[in-house]
């Protein structure tokens, strides 16, 4: 069975790092530049 930690960073492969270029640009007119690293 895979871990929990596993799981997450298997979701994060396949769901969010293809749009993370996306996600950036979008957060980029809602919070400071500085804070996008925080997020993503």
């Amino acid at each position: 069975m895979d871990s929990p930690r596993s799981d997450t960073a298997q979701w994060f492969a396949t769901e969010l790092a293809p749009h993370e270029p996306a996600l950036r640009a979008y957060l980029h007119g809602l919070v400071a530049p500085s804070d996008i690293d925080d997020l993503v």
